[in-house]
């Protein structure tokens, strides 16, 4: 056995078990910390709100996108952010993890870069879409009555 190798694996080991020491925490702290994150993407999507009213659309856009963020984050610390990355990738919810990606950095953009405010709103109508189709997907058959209800209409 190569003395090289083995040390390569326990460093890997190592680091793994590192990572996992310091994102185990106890169920009250999760909790507090989901609570926490869940009450910045309220008041992130209100201030966004606020934001828009009074006319500043850079702003509206970092504050609807933290918003998001903050909301998707509440949940790392429910499942754990290696849970909640596996699910987020898994094939049936793929396509809507990488449309919100997508549109969450086209909002920035939109908003950061090109200041125009009807693609940041366009953007922000793709991210809550997505969200709330990728949110849908852990709720059985809710995806199949969506799609029924949209197809009668």
């Amino acid at each position: 056995m190569d003395p090289e190798s083995s040390q390569d694996e326990s460093e890997k080991t190592g680091l793994l078990n590192y990572f996992k020491e310091l994102t185990t925490l106890d169920f009250e702290t999760r909790l507090w910390c989901f609570v926490g994150c869940l009450f910045l993407s309220v008041f992130s999507s209100f201030g966004s709100i606020v934001m828009l009213f009074v006319d500043k659309p850079i702003r509206f856009c970092i504050f609807i996108t933290l918003g998001n963020i903050f909301a998707i984050g509440g949940t790392c610390f429910l499942v754990g952010p290696c849970k909640q990355l596996q699910k987020m990738f898994e094939p049936t919810r793929l396509t809507a993890t990488l449309i919100y990606i997508i549109m969450t950095i086209l909002t920035f953009v939109a908003g950061l870069e090109w200041h125009n405010l009807r693609l940041a709103l366009l953007f922000v109508t793709g991210q809550c879409v997505a969200i709330t189709w990728y949110s849908i997907s852990y709720i059985p058959f809710a995806r199949t009555i969506v799609q029924m209800c949209l197809y009668v209409i």
